[in-house]
């Protein structure tokens, strides 16, 4: 395979990739084309961040392969957002603002898109769906973030544990997550994840096993529980 059609692969892969992501849903493959001329792909690894809270910053990120983990940092401890895997998009409200509100890491070895803010405002301006499309994912952030206050203010950790369990089960009931992740998740200390954990358990939801996996066993239970 030649370097030019390897490079004319790799650009059908970054225009399907694009395409496929919130931000640039619905707009002609001309249009696609243009972002796609504007994006630096930039490789991290695991354990390395793409964004840090506090900082300053106005360039958006679209993340191409790997998983990323977004959290907030409060005196040592960690309250995690979200995760986000290939087509979620990184750092849009500092687009805005100018000032990363959460920081992002990654779990594996990750490659993202870098959208720089001048490229990205002189597009923006002329084109109505993206500026739709921005605004619809920021109201999506926006309702989950009220529901993740509604939940730390009035539901118990037992509910919100559950809840969080059946929301990172994959096909085969397993957690990929660790304890300490599952804290972090719901707004607890490590302590107070394990006994919630341990219930779970001797309610016969999920089990742990050899390897200290977690893994749902009774889904509908669970769903009683988290009050699905």
């Amino acid at each position: 395979m030649t370097s030019s059609t390897a490079t004319a692969q790799r650009k059908r892969l970054l225009e399907r990739c694009i395409a496929g992501t919130v931000l640039f849903n619905g707009l002609p493959p001309r249009d696609i084309a243009r972002i796609v001329s504007f994006i630096r792909e930039k490789t991290f690894r695991r354990g390395e961040r793409i964004i840090a809270e506090s900082t300053h910053g106005k360039d958006i990120y679209i993340v191409l392969s790997g998983r990323v983990v977004t959290y907030l940092s409060d005196r040592g401890k960690r309250k995690i957002v979200g995760y986000q895997s290939a087509g979620d998009v990184l750092g849009e409200v500092g687009f805005f603002t100018g000032h990363r509100s959460a920081t992002c890491e990654c779990l594996e070895d990750t490659v993202v898109g870098l959208l720089r803010h001048r490229d990205f405002h002189s597009f923006v301006t002329g084109n109505i769906t993206v500026a739709f499309n921005i605004i619809e994912l920021l109201a999506r952030r926006l309702i989950s973030a009220n529901r993740e206050i509604s939940n730390l203010s009035f539901k118990p950790v037992l509910e919100r544990m559950s809840a969080v369990l059946l929301e990172n089960a994959n096909d085969r009931g397993e957690i990929a997550l660790t304890v300490t992740a599952l804290a972090e998740r719901i707004g607890a200390n490590r302590e107070t994840a394990s006994r919630v954990v341990s219930e779970l358990q001797k309610l016969n939801c999920i089990s742990r096993g050899a390897s200290g996996r977690l893994t749902v066993t009774n889904p509908a239970r669970l769903r009683e529980i988290a009050g699905a």
